[in-house]
């Protein structure tokens, strides 16, 4: 293949069928994270969309990548984050296999198209051009990995610095009519909403480790085969762009992609060298941008759900030793919506459905968890007056009338709690928890030989959003088990004062999970997490409040201006609405009231 033809990419995100065309999702950049067990971690950075539509319109998407990333070098050295020898040993052309994940691209050119081309019909929207229609413009190319429908517009509109060669000798004819600027129009604003999320920081993938799922789960259920087909499908999150792949059977391609966070330090402790990892992992099911969604669907799948895992992971007597503590967030489960009718910082919630239809899918949704984590501790954390009391007392109710032996519901208004900022009033809550966590709960411990311990419990912790007051008390909670741990493993000797007693280590745990915190907000909300500062310091600054107030207000305008297209875009990337209408009837919607409020402005 000429190289002048290429790009460099670093995997396959997957396939998006738009309005116009379809279009190739890869990997342009990425950051490595860190290993776990010698397999490297990394962090997504830019991606790259390449048309489907013809040859033409993939070369003017790779010269504008060229552009864009030589214009990068230029004005900064952030790419020498990659370790040059792994980029040397790993950049291949686009498409190109990397690191036991992959085979080469190039090699298989042909190979790929055929095979692509035979199945990709089979999750096609639009049909072929009937035959014997005049055409005004010239014939489409043959079918192939390039060209999957006919060509009569261009998806990519030339840039300004295009040359003209490419402007004019590899791109379609521009159709006139006003339906397909539109549909140009649309793919446009789906791409760069997409594009906007993936390159949110958010994303993480390895070539050849499941990071997907806890080290107890793995343990429990041992998987073998390609990396794909070992994963916990709530959090591959790129899952259906990559069905095509799947069904024609191209594993070397597949790479699945978490939303959520991953961070991994080397520290030290009375002498001992050990990693600190914290995963989560945002499930799909039920995607959700904040007021857009909330409770359960009828599957039992809550929005906002995240699992979070700590571990701890160093050589002791020659003989590795892994632990690890696992925590769930979720919405509160039950059928309720607090859509804003208005511009409001905080929409009144209310109940949708029958208590029936709760009920039944709050029971899926704990039968799920038990499964899946054991002994399930709810502790709910919203007010129980005013607003929140509408959901948070029928949550109480419901929970009440299943009576489940094996769920056990606290409440604690962390608001009336911790008010004034005062969170030396945590105190309370990790007395009332610490039986749970004494008690049956434990952590999963293993050996290179044997497993000293499991996991039989788990905190599902909730508040409205899942984020802010979650955040501050899941940190409380690890926090507590994280002394357990290394005080077992006999590497803080100081069970009073615990790792406060080691500042440079909890400098890096408070980090880590203020970082987290951020992150998950930011997935969710589009800004980092509030109460962050106390997360990070211990304890809440006139800055942080002032920075919360900040976040409050952009929340306020994602909510109110973006947020219901960006939740219609992910549901339609994430396979939950498989008609791209409705993306477009929200697209327009936003659009004429954003034209209404231009006016308004203006008079």
């Amino acid at each position: 293949m000429d190289s002048d033809k290429c790009i460099d990419a670093m995997g396959v995100i997957g396939l998006v069928d738009l309005e116009v065309c379809s279009y190739l999702v890869v990997i342009q950049s990425r950051m490595r994270v860190g290993q776990m067990y010698d397999h490297n971690i990394y962090r997504l950075g830019k991606v790259l969309f390449v048309s489907l539509k013809s040859q033409g319109e993939a070369v003017l998407s790779f010269e504008k990548a060229r552009r864009d990333v030589k214009t990068s070098w230029e004005r900064r050295d952030s790419l020498k984050e990659i370790n040059d020898k792994a980029r040397k040993a790993q950049r291949a052309h686009f498409g190109q296999a990397v690191s036991q994940g992959f085979g080469g691209f190039s090699s298989r050119f042909r190979d790929a198209s055929e095979a692509l081309s035979a199945q990709l019909d089979l999750v096609r929207r639009t049909s072929p051009e009937p035959e014997g229609k005049p055409r005004s413009s010239p014939p489409p190319e043959p079918r192939s990995w390039w060209s999957t429908k006919p060509s009569t517009s261009r998806a990519f509109q030339p840039s300004e610095e295009t040359p003209a060669s490419l402007s004019t000798e590899n791109a379609s004819p521009e159709s006139s009519s006003k339906d397909s600027s539109n549909n140009e129009d649309i793919d446009f604003r789906v791409i760069d909403e997409l594009r906007l999320i993936l390159e949110g920081r958010v994303f993480f993938f390895s070539y050849d480790f499941d990071i997907t799922r806890s080290l107890q789960c793995k343990h429990k259920n041992p998987k073998a085969g390609c990396l794909w087909q070992t994963v916990d499908s709530r959090f591959w999150w790129n899952e259906d762009m990559q069905k095509p792949l799947v069904v024609a059977k191209l594993d070397r391609f597949i790479l699945p992609i978490m939303e959520g966070f991953v961070a991994i330090e080397k520290c030290q402790m009375e002498g001992y060298t050990f990693d600190y990892i914290l995963i989560s992992r945002r499930s799909k099911q039920r995607s959700s941008i904040r007021f857009q969604r909330r409770g359960v669907n009828a599957k039992g799948h809550a929005s906002s759900f995240v699992e979070t895992e700590q571990i701890v992971s160093l050589s002791l007597l020659g003989r590795r030793h892994d632990a690890s503590f696992v925590q769930v967030r979720g919405s509160i489960p039950l059928f309720w919506s607090q859509l804003p009718k208005k511009i409001e910082l905080k929409p009144m919630p209310q109940i949708d459905g029958s208590r029936e239809e709760s009920e039944s899918a709050m029971q899926k949704h704990f039968d799920d968890l038990l499964q899946r984590y054991g002994d399930i501790i709810v502790v709910n954390l919203v007010e129980t007056e005013g607003k929140e009391s509408v959901v948070g007392r029928y949550f109480a109710e419901l929970v009440s009338r299943l009576d489940l032996p094996q769920v056990t519901y606290m409440e604690w208004d962390f608001h009336s709690n911790c008010s004034g900022s005062d969170y030396r009033n945590l105190q309370r809550l990790r007395d009332i928890l610490a039986p749970e966590m004494e008690g049956k709960m434990e952590y999963f411990w293993a050996s290179e030989v044997d497993v000293l311990t499991e996991q039989k419990a788990v905190f599902r912790t909730n508040c409205m959003d899942c984020l802010d007051r979650t955040n501050v008390v899941q940190s409380v909670i690890a926090r507590d088990m994280l002394n357990t741990i290394l005080f077992r493993l006999g590497l803080q000797l100081n069970p009073e004062g615990g790792i406060k007693h080691y500042a440079d280590f909890d400098a890096i745990y408070c980090d880590i999970w203020a970082n987290m915190g951020d992150a998950i907000s930011i997935s969710t909300t589009g800004t980092a997490a509030l109460k962050g500062d106390f997360t990070r310091r211990g304890r809440r600054r006139v800055w942080g409040l002032i920075q919360d107030a900040s976040n409050s207000v952009t929340r306020l305008y994602y909510a109110t201006f973006r947020d219901p297209a960006r939740q219609a875009i992910l549901d339609y990337v994430l396979g939950e609405q498989r008609d791209i209408g409705a993306v477009r009837r929200v697209l327009s919607l936003q659009r004429s009231e954003g034209t209404e409020d231009e006016g308004d402005d203006g008079s």
